[in-house]
């Protein structure tokens, strides 16, 4: 009898990884079998969290485990392109955490191989998923809030402050750029926006300012 229990592998077992593994664990379609990270301290915490799940420093061990189908990346950003890339040439599934890629052309770069190979490739954007804002879309497909002519999105987050130093909103490091080139405050924070926007309205982004 075939399983129809999707076998997944969690590269990246820092600040999300352990969530992906704690909700695909939750779940009766799917089994976390592995999980990857270089820090040894991570390894030893999700082996002594999650009883089964087998653990390794190097991802690529995930990659050419024919039983996994499916790979979540969250590993930190600037690796989620090479990445997923690497995972699509392996034959795997693919859930990557936001950002996709650094730019439009590496993303549409990994768009094309997914579907080219008939990959499922899918961005962890979660705010689409919240009841407030599915009932939000549901009030503007009914016409109860009228035709929506502008919306004002806005994100900020006190660890955003922590990690970069900066003392309030203004302070210039909270909007800096990594040493790896990583915009993180508009990749990590601002696109969640972005995805909300199209997903109450159904309108794509023609530009940005």
């Amino acid at each position: 009898m075939v399983s129809n229990t999707v076998k997944i592998g969690v590269i990246g077992c820092g600040y999300w990884g352990p969530n992906h593994i704690r909700i695909f664990s939750n779940l009766s379609g799917s089994e976390v079998l592995m999980c990857a990270d270089p820090d040894e301290a991570r390894r030893e915490s999700v082996a002594n969290t999650f009883s089964g799940v087998q653990v390794t420093a190097d991802h690529r061990d995930i990659l050419n485990n024919p039983d996994i189908q499916a790979v979540c990346i969250a590993a930190p950003t600037n690796l989620h392109y090479s990445l997923t890339k690497e995972a699509l040439e392996c034959g795997k599934h693919v859930l990557c955490e936001k950002p996709l890629a650094p730019n439009y052309a590496d993303a549409k770069d990994i768009m094309n191989a997914a579907q080219s190979q008939g990959i499922k490739l899918m961005v962890a954007v979660n705010y689409r998923h919240f009841p407030e804002i599915r009932q939000a879309r549901k009030d503007i497909e009914s016409g109860l809030i009228g035709k929506v002519y502008y919306i004002d999105a806005r994100e900020q987050a006190r660890w955003a402050m922590i990690k970069t130093g900066a003392k309030n909103l203004s302070d210039k490091p909270y909007w800096g750029i990594e040493p790896s080139g990583e915009h993180w405050q508009w990749s990590t924070k601002g696109v969640h926006s972005v995805d909300m926007v199209r997903y109450l309205t159904g309108a794509e982004v023609s530009g940005i300012y």
